[in-house]
């Protein structure tokens, strides 16, 4: 198990996934994680030492990020409100790590587990934020990005992503994405980027009025 902290309730944020919530033979077979070499930020490769103060290290450093980042970059009263964001990754955990990122009373995190289902669900919501992957079984993100562009042209596109190629990442920024980013990074990186985003966002809707 991931090492528990006294604070693991501090200021409502929820724990980060530990390895006992969601198990690969509960995912549908298309939406398991095919090694736990790609799962760079997940903490069930520190929790291979349970009892290491380097697990305790990891735990802490990635909650103090997000909650950096919410007090921070997002602070109670934001005017940005109502938002609706797509969190598209094959892997659970992640996905779960990503909403207790984001997630903020005034917003909504939907999720999918491949490429397709995330066309699907952009196209039927039209979310103000879509991040994607870029290894998704069925589409893969850039695949998925370029469809979503087309079918919900206002959504804003961020990668997040363990692919650190240049080629892809250019690919990537070439659908009209926002931005790039590493996995590894996300707990700090993330909501900022997202912020940018929505900003950008409602800057273009008020210059086309």
């Amino acid at each position: 198990m991931v090492p528990t902290s006294p604070d693991s309730n501090i200021r409502g944020v929820q724990s980060l996934p530990r390895p006992a919530d969601v198990g690969e033979r509960d995912l549908p077979l298309h939406c398991q994680e095919s090694s736990w070499l790609t799962a760079v930020f997940s903490l069930r490769r520190i929790a291979v030492y349970p009892g290491s103060n380097l697990a305790q290290w990891g735990y802490n450093l990635a909650r103090c990020g997000i909650l950096w980042s919410k007090n921070q970059i997002l602070p109670a009263g934001s005017a940005m409100s109502n938002i609706h964001i797509l969190v598209a990754d094959d892997f659970a955990p992640w996905r779960d790590y990503t909403r207790n990122i984001v997630e903020r009373p005034e917003w909504q995190v939907i999720e999918a587990c491949d490429g397709q289902e995330a066309v699907q669900k952009a196209t039927e919501l039209h979310p103000d934020i879509v991040l994607l992957d870029i290894g998704m079984p069925i589409l893969n993100g850039i695949e998925a990005a370029k469809q979503i562009r087309k079918s919900a042209p206002s959504s804003r596109i961020i990668f997040v992503t363990t692919d650190g190629d240049a080629d892809v990442k250019a690919a990537a920024l070439a659908t009209g994405a926002d931005e790039y980013l590493s996995k590894a990074s996300a707990a700090t990186e993330l909501l900022p980027a997202l912020t940018i985003a929505l900003r950008r966002a409602t800057t273009e809707a008020a210059a086309a009025l």
